[in-house]
């Protein structure tokens, strides 16, 4: 192994490839998402208001979807680094970022500071468990789904105010929800727990799957009311 490129900087949290096959690294503890072409050479892509950039993805139009911490922000950056504020969840913390075909971003958001990833936490050893049978419940929303409609995407840097991004008003006891950011702007809450941390989403078709901890649940979400508790492991 030889290293590929240093961004000086104390945390790598997120990698991603553009379409041109150049590296983009989402770094803390300054959030400065760094270029890095296919022979190692990188520089600064764009400085965020965050100071750690936790993760990103790729939209259908080749812009960068980027989720920070501690402000929560998502944003879209162009590839010429013209970035703009999507959405305040108000809570901690973006932790992933997933792009429909249809241009539709999902993002988790999470609250409270213990979740943030650490780099000083080793990895779980695997174990020889017996494999857990599946569990599949079918469960209906009690509560209608947050709606919240963004205006025109405004510009912003470092030094933007607060005040000029539209930020949620959600429940305030949630810990963590899941987000859904429309082409057309429109921002729906299609999920939120009091005490479920969601730490990964993916599409799939016409479906969203996202996993939860401390009890490692994995879960099916159709449409707005309706989801499906596909797993429960017992690591």
């Amino acid at each position: 192994a030889r290293e590929f490129f240093d961004p000086d900087t104390k945390y790598i949290w997120s990698l991603v490839f553009d379409r041109q096959g150049r590296l983009l690294v989402g770094t803390g503890d300054k959030g400065v998402i760094y270029r890095v072409t296919p022979d190692g050479k990188g520089s600064a892509f764009y400085d965020t208001d965050e100071t750690h950039i936790i993760s990103m993805a790729i939209d259908r139009d080749g812009n960068v979807i980027a989720g920070g911490d501690p402000k929560g922000y998502v944003y879209r950056i162009s590839p010429e680094a013209k970035a703009f504020v999507l959405y305040d969840s108000g809570m901690r913390e973006i932790h992933a970022v997933a792009v429909a075909p249809n241009g539709t971003i999902y993002a988790p958001a999470i609250t409270s500071e213990s979740t943030t990833p650490s780099p000083a936490t080793s990895a779980p050893v695997p174990t020889s468990r017996s494999p857990q049978p599946s569990v599949t419940i079918t469960v209906n929303a009690a509560e209608p789904q947050d709606i919240q409609v963004v205006e025109p995407m405004a510009s912003v840097s470092s030094d933007t105010p607060r005040s000029q991004t539209r930020r949620s008003t959600g429940d305030g006891n949630a810990q963590s929800a899941v987000l859904e950011i429309l082409p057309d702007g429109v921002v729906n809450t299609l999920w939120r727990s009091g005490d479920e941390m969601v730490f990964s989403l993916l599409p799939s078709n016409g479906k969203l799957l996202f996993s939860t901890g401390d009890k490692g649940r994995i879960y099916s979400l159709e449409g707005a009311r309706n989801n499906t508790l596909l797993l429960e492991s017992t690591e």
